[in-house]
């Protein structure tokens, strides 16, 4: 008997642990950055379906894919641009020229 209960509390440990790793990388989905991710967004701007979208929301969604850019280090931004080169040119060519600025001045090193 006591073995049995041995293996359930280990097991129930694990599955704790499991559940708790499970919560923190869901919670922290949105801290995380890909290439894929940043592709994703690219591909998804709003303003590629409306192109009479609020300048605030432009602004406000060019925001979130700059962030998403700078926070990708060397490798992943360029397996970005090996893997997205289409939609990375598709998203650059439907931004104005002020924005297609801040782009270059903020995701340049």
């Amino acid at each position: 008997m006591p073995l049995q209960r041995f293996w359930f509390q280990i097991a129930a440990f694990l599955v704790l642990v499991w559940a708790g790793v499970g919560v923190v990388m869901w919670v922290t989905e949105d801290s995380v950055y890909s290439s894929e991710k940043t592709l994703a967004l690219m591909e998804n701007a709003p303003w590629l379906a409306d192109e009479e979208l609020a300048d605030t929301k432009r602004k406000a969604y060019l925001d979130k894919v700059i962030t998403s850019v700078i926070r990708l280090d060397f490798s992943q931004r360029s397996e970005m641009r090996e893997d997205g080169l289409e939609t990375i040119d598709r998203f650059f060519k439907s931004l104005t020229d002020e924005e297609k600025g801040a782009y270059v001045n903020r995701t340049v090193e």
